[in-house]
């Protein structure tokens, strides 16, 4: 609910004007500080609970880099998280940075964190010592460790590459490409769901260079799972990020020994060398925002194809004994009705007979059945009505067969009952399903009405089957004829443009030769990411493209470009009087470039698009700058 302003106008303006002004001038006398924070306070725990443990910087004027203490006696589970935010008490203004660690605890006691080390603008800071209880007793409800999370604990050292190590063999260690099913046997039309998982322990760019053909199989695909939210599975001992690539349900279409054919991947990996970050004093952990800072001196870059290994499956035939004669293929659990729309109509009007088949199996093999008409009754090609759901597996639903027909004469007909089987693989064996008889009570014809199967199907649609190639010469010859008479006048019309043109030019040439004009030189704030999308180099776009964004809004701004952050940008942009929402757009762009940088599926988001939206929103700040 939105509330109203108690102050006036004027004075609620002068009133923010101190207020912001209170707010940055405390901001430059505000003190930087280095703390400890632990979670739960008093900081007492059971064996089986988790703890954070949270260093916060307030009001620092840069990047810190420090070490962290030795967790010895803890594992850490997960990826830090970073948070920054400002805060207002009695009109002092405090800004903060806060880096959090879940810990699980290895042993029972009484440990203590030494304190944490930082540089910050030069200047060294050193925080308070913790002291933390680790008890012999049950949980209280509290979180406790997620094996999916714990996990990842390791991830971080898998990223670092040290002097004389193999970055290839690393890569090709904590990237792996596996292909799942859920059965390798099974009968001709029965489902097998095959599942292309690539394993990794990097952030990596990854593009399928060779997606399987799955020869000898009828494919359905399925949805994967979220690629943002990968399954952590395990793999040789080791922990992985389980990214599904592609996901299927095949079905069989002969019987032998088939094989499903592995797929491709390959990956753009960046390491991070160890002797960069002990060089630059900047330790061995580095959050997202501070990776995506490193020069290129810094990193070790792989491209590495991964692929699985082939899965042989074997299908089986089914069964010659006792298949009945009605059998079609149909292989699952089925059921049949059918009904007549009308049971009673007269002569000169159409019926129609309806066949419903509805189970789970190969229901997108199955076709129209072949119903044997009684004498005096025509039938006529069914409509089909596909009511399956193929993202279950096996494919369930029903299908739907509305057959009409008509009869010449008045009198009583019987429909006969029609059989339809079916292969149940879970029994192996064959099943038979009969419909009753449907008796047709046809009346004398009335005057006014008539099927539309007797005159339009052999009318009209006859007459146009024996002259179609008369209808096909005639349009051909149309459609020729106008395309000379659009040659012919294209031509003209392209010799008065032509000179038209030399005229113009050449009158420019001359007013270009006596009024010469000074030209502006423009440097496009985008060149570098233009040229790698125009190369098609995808692991540099993204970084090349953070980097020149940002270093527009500094320059535009007049900030640091090399520490600016998204939260920064509604603060820089606001003392421009540039519109709320053109702020948080800026903001959000930038926000959706760092998270980008650390995907491990970039090819997601189309680069031309990120190109077109960063385009657009320095084409929209440029006017409030020349205003200035």
């Amino acid at each position: 609910m939105q509330r109203k302003p108690t102050i006036p106008a004027a004075g609620f303006r002068l009133v923010f004007i101190l207020w912001m002004f209170m707010g940055f001038t405390g901001s430059l006398s505000a003190q930087v500080r280095l703390r400890l924070a632990v979670s739960p306070n008093p900081p007492v725990i059971c064996r089986d609970e988790l703890l954070e443990y949270s260093i916060i910087i307030e009001n620092s004027p840069a990047t810190p880099n420090f070490k962290l203490p030795s967790f010895t006696h803890f594992s850490v589970i997960g990826i830090p998280s970073r948070e920054t935010g400002r805060q207002t008490v009695n009109g002092q203004v405090t800004t903060y940075m806060a880096w959090t660690y879940t810990l699980q605890p290895r042993k029972t006691g009484r440990f203590r964190f030494s304190p944490v080390e930082a540089m910050i603008a030069g200047k060294k800071y050193q925080s308070d010592q913790v002291e933390v209880e680790v008890k012999d007793c049950a949980s209280r409800g509290q979180a406790t460790a997620n094996p999916s999370t714990q996990a990842t604990g390791s991830f971080w050292q898998d990223q670092l590459v040290k002097p004389g190590e193999d970055a290839m063999a690393k890569a090709r260690k904590n990237l792996r490409m596996v292909l799942e099913v859920d059965k390798r046997a099974c009968y001709v039309g029965e489902p097998v769901v095959a599942t292309y998982q690539l394993f990794s322990r990097l952030p990596s760019e990854s593009r399928m260079s060779k997606q399987p053909s799955f020869n000898g199989f009828s494919v359905i695909d399925l949805p994967g799972a979220d690629p943002m939210r990968p399954d952590v599975r395990k793999l040789d001992g080791m922990a992985f990020n389980a990214y599904t690539l592609r996901k299927a349900q095949i079905y069989p279409l002969q019987a032998g020994t088939v094989e499903i054919e592995p797929a491709e991947v390959e990956n753009d990996v960046a390491f991070v060398r160890s002797d960069y970050l002990e060089t630059h004093g900047m330790g061995e952990w580095m959050d997202e925002y501070a990776l995506a800072m490193l020069p290129p001196e810094a990193m070790v870059r792989q491209t590495v194809p991964v692929r699985n290994e082939p899965v042989l499956i074997q299908v089986k035939p089914l069964p010659g004994k006792d298949k009945p004669e009605s059998f079609t293929g149909a292989v699952g659990q089925f059921d049949i009705e059918a009904s007549l729309e009308r049971g009673r109509f007269p002569a000169n009007e159409s019926g129609l007979l309806s066949i419903r088949i509805r189970g789970k199996g190969n229901l997108q093999w199955l076709t129209a059945p072949e119903i044997s008409w009684p004498a005096g009754v025509e039938g006529f090609e069914p409509e089909v009505q596909d009511e399956t759901d193929k993202l279950t597996v096996p494919v369930s639903g029903s299908k739907l067969y509305r057959f009409p027909f008509s009869v010449g004469q008045p009198g009583k007909y019987v429909l006969p009952s029609f059989e339809f089987s079916y292969f149940d693989p879970f029994t192996a064996r064959y099943m038979r399903l009969q419909t009753p008889e449907l008796p047709v009570q046809v009346d004398p014809a009335v005057a006014g009405t008539t099927s539309p199967y007797q005159k339009t199907t052999k009318g009209f649609l006859n007459r146009m089957f024996y002259h179609r190639w008369w209808i096909i010469v005639l349009i051909a010859g149309l459609v020729i004829a106008g395309l000379l008479l659009w040659v012919l006048a294209d031509r003209k019309k392209q010799k008065r443009a032509d000179a038209e043109t030399k005229n113009i030019n050449a009158q420019q040439v001359r007013e270009n030769e006596s009024n010469p004009e000074p030209k502006e030189v423009y440097v496009d704030p985008l060149q570098e990411s233009r040229d790698c999308l125009r190369n098609d180099q995808a692991a540099l776009f993204y970084s090349s493209l953070h980097r020149e964004f940002r270093h527009y809004l500094g320059e535009a701004f007049g900030a640091d470009a090399g520490g600016l952050q998204p939260s920064q940008v509604p603060v820089l942009m606001k003392g421009k009087n540039i519109p709320e929402v053109l702020q948080i757009r800026a903001q959000q762009f930038m926000q959706d470039l760092q998270r980008i940088l650390y995907s491990p599926f970039q090819q997601q988001v189309e680069p031309a698009r990120l190109l077109e939206e960063a385009e657009h929103l320095i084409s929209e700040i440029n006017p409030y700058l020349r205003n200035r």
